[in-house]
């Protein structure tokens, strides 16, 4: 190298110097010894001689040294181009500013940020530059870099894009600020990923605060605009039936179109979002105007709209919950980063859309379950008055037929006697009415092919509308078998049809549809007192004025109607009820106003065989009298003594006691002559089932009872269903009923006891 072989150079002259003073000092010590004149000859010789050898040295010294500059400028050009190269390869933006914010140099990148070539904006200010103004903002950071003496910096929006403005200070050997480093840094991704943080964190705490989903949806579409200018966000929702979509939010989208769009078909090339909802995947298109999506759909091009992509809105479960759909006016292909913005987009409305939902169901299940619970505390206050009424009416019922047959030839009587009697029986009908509704009636189950109720009771209902009603059944070809009481179905199906008979103001049809239906968990869930499992389904429409949702939810409720007054008790739909939680069974009502009203019951499915519905045997007239021995347990004093004139007119004997240890205690005595007993169920202390049972401990011989009372819920009731081999009369009873019975139960065979 040149630098290397100069400092040879000068080593060589070192050593020649040293060599000639050697030869110096040598000659004159030669001399000393030899004459003068050779002495001088012998020094100047030498010191010519040095000096030939330092002139020569000096000579190749100095072209060394010019080849030394030569390579010194030929490296400092390379690292000047090399240093270029670097400055121009930086993405970013890189001036140098004099200390009046002029630009020195600038590096290639500032062409693409802000247009103007290099060499074009070097001695340009550089706010001139950067704003287009020269003068400085008020967050200006070259202010703040003279101010502190460090770096300082700004965030800018330039053409839709963000970039970070920072200015380096630049120091003397003194330490003074002579120059500065302006940097102009691209952060748009970064930029919008803390923007789409901040939506998150927003979106997320407005759903977390109870906003309404509308309001939700509307927050999301602007936030994706407001940080992509030139798109315009859709929300559409799917219908309840699955089949169409709805408008969910669109905000910036004309009414017009939103008009057009509204209950979009789901279905393939039914647009993009219909596509997308029928495929569950994204769909690009790029030009609405030629692609097939969108042949001859008039209202896109009256919008302006080039462009439509659409993300499938799906739930955490897999369930398509709706689309998002992004409009731009312009034909245009998205980029892997508005894709992404598309993703998320639709994500965040599925965590709205599940969570309103959520909300919805939590509120409606609610609902429902105060509804229960209600209904629950009523049917308990009311079994407890039909008790007390029931005891109240089976003495005046009793009494009454007794007058009546007491005074065969007083006609007049008679007629007032069966007055007493009609509105008795009316009274009665009305407790029956509160005991249904309150589950505490006692059931006659059987295993019944529902259809052929219905086709045996069709007549009567008919008979019982009005002729401008079309009256219409719709029954399953396969059996539809349950375990019911055919009695109270016949009741079920009667309340429903004249329900529906006063919802029709004019003419009107009535449909009553049998069918077979599987309910699973999730369904279960969301109905409160329904079971998952096999099940008839029988449903009763119209299509008559419909009710509100306030209607709606006291429909059930005992006492509450829509009639007139006088036109009704309110227990119609309130007995139905109780019927059917009798039967395990589940029932509920769909309506709109001005469009009609659906009942629809399940009842469980049981797969025994039918059986035949109104083969009961006919009874011959019966002689009441008798001699047997009766012992009458019941703790209502008015229905005991008029059981016991009752029984004793027509030949019996009859022991009474008020409650179980007096009847206890008669036994003790009268045992042995004993051959029936007749207890009421409900009473204080030992119930009338735990009497009889103690009683065939005690008293092998007694075997036959009959249980009365005015609603029971013990342990001779199980789900309604009066117990196997059980003989029960309902309060109120007539005469014939009561000595109908005892005839029966004293001429027919023992019957095994409860504790058999």
């Amino acid at each position: 190298m040149p630098i290397e072989y100069s400092h040879q150079i000068r080593r060589s002259i070192v050593s020649m110097a040293a060599i000639v003073l050697l030869v110096l000092a040598a000659l004159l010590y030669w001399s000393s010894l030899h004459e003068y004149k050779l002495v001088i000859f012998s020094f100047i010789a030498g010191v010519l001689a040095m000096t030939a050898l330092f002139l020569s040295q000096l000579h190749n010294l100095r072209k060394s040294s010019q080849d030394d500059q030569n390579y010194l400028e030929q490296k400092l050009k390379g690292v000047a181009s090399e240093w270029r190269e670097t400055f121009d390869a930086i993405e970013d933006a890189v001036w140098l500013l004099d200390k009046d914010r002029h630009i020195i140099r600038a590096n290639r990148a500032s062409q693409n940020i802000f247009g103007g070539a290099p060499q074009d904006i070097v001695g340009l200010h550089c706010c001139q530059v950067t704003y287009g103004n020269v003068k400085p903002r008020r967050d200006c950071p070259f202010d703040t870099m003279l101010a502190t003496g460090k770096r300082a910096s700004v965030q800018m929006n330039r053409d839709n894009t963000w970039y970070e403005v920072s200015v380096d200070p630049i120091f003397d050997e003194q330490g003074a600020i002579i120059r500065a480093a302006y940097i102009v840094k691209n952060i748009n991704n970064l930029k919008k990923a803390e923007y789409c943080e901040q939506n998150r964190a927003g979106i997320l705490g407005r759903i977390a605060g109870g906003e309404s989903l509308p309001e939700l949806l509307s927050f999301i579409t602007l936030s994706i605009e407001k940080g992509n200018p030139g798109m315009l966000c859709s929300i559409m929702l799917v219908s309840d039936d699955g089949m169409q979509l709805l408008n969910g939010a669109a905000p910036s989208l004309p009414d017009s179109y939103l008009t057009a769009i509204h209950r979009t078909k789901i279905g393939e090339g039914i647009g993009s979002c219909g596509t997308a909802a029928f495929r569950r995947e994204r769909v690009i298109v790029e030009d609405m105007d030629t692609h097939p999506f969108w042949k001859n759909f008039a209202p896109s091009y009256e919008a302006g709209l080039r462009s439509c992509w659409s993300e499938p809105i799906i739930s955490s479960s897999g369930s398509l919950l709706g689309t998002f759909g992004v409009y731009r006016h312009t034909p245009a292909t998205p980029t892997e980063d508005e894709i992404s913005l598309i993703q998320q987009a639709a994500a965040f409305a599925a965590i709205a859309i599940e969570r309103s939902k959520g909300d919805a169901e939590r509120m409606e299940l609610e609902h429902l379950l105060s509804q229960a619970q209600k209904m629950e505390a009523i049917g308990h206050l009311s079994g407890g008055i039909a008790h007390d009424f029931n005891n109240l009416l089976t003495p005046i019922l009793i009494y009454t037929d007794m007058l009546k047959r007491s005074l065969p030839d007083n006609e007049k009587a008679r007629t007032q006697l069966d007055g007493i009697i009609k509105a008795s029986s009316k009274a009665r009908d009305l407790t029956q009415q509160l005991l249904s509704f309150g589950r505490k009636q006692v059931m006659q189950m059987q295993v019944i092919d529902l259809g052929d109720v219905i086709l045996s009771f069709h007549a009567m209902v008919r008979r019982a509308l009005r002729e401008n009603i079309n009256f219409t059944l719709q029954l399953a070809s396969q059996p539809v078998v349950v375990r019911a009481d055919s009695s109270k179905i016949e009741q079920v199906l009667l309340n429903l049809v004249l329900n529906a008979q006063d919802a029709i103001v004019a003419n009107g049809s009535i449909l009553i549809k049998t069918g077979h239906v599987m309910i699973d968990d999730e369904c279960a869930r969301r109905h409160p007192g329904m079971s998952p499992g096999r099940f008839v389904l029988l449903s009763c429409a119209d299509n008559g004025c419909g009710m509100t949702a306030d209607t709606m939810s006291r429909i059930f409720e005992p006492f509450f109607s829509t009639k007139e007054v006088g036109h009704g008790t309110g227990l119609g739909l309130a007995s139905v009820y109780g019927i059917v939680k009798q039967h395990n069974g589940y029932i509920k009502a769909v309506s709109t106003v001005g469009a009609g009203t659906t009942f629809k019951i399940y009842i469980p499915v049981c797969d025994e065989k039918p059986q035949v519905i109104g083969a009961g045997q006919e009874q011959d007239d019966l002689d009441y009298s008798g001699s047997a021995v009766i012992l009458l347990v019941e703790d209502n004093e008015m229905v005991r003594a008029m059981s016991c004139e009752l029984l004793e007119g027509f030949g019996y004997t009859v022991y009474s006691a008020e409650h179980a240890d007096h009847a206890l205690e008669l036994l003790k005595e009268i045992a042995g002559k004993v051959d029936l007993v007749i207890t009421d169920v409900v009473m204080p202390g030992m119930n009338g089932q735990q009497l009889f049972e103690r009683i065939t401990v005690e008293y092998p011989v007694i075997k036959k009872v009959l249980y009365i009372s005015g609603y029971t819920n013990n342990g001779i009731v199980i789900d309604g269903e009066l117990a196997e081999d059980l003989n029960f009369l309902q309060k109120p009873f007539t005469v014939d009923a009561l000595m109908t019975t005892v005839k029966g139960l004293l001429h027919a065979e023992p019957l095994p006891s409860l504790s058999q």
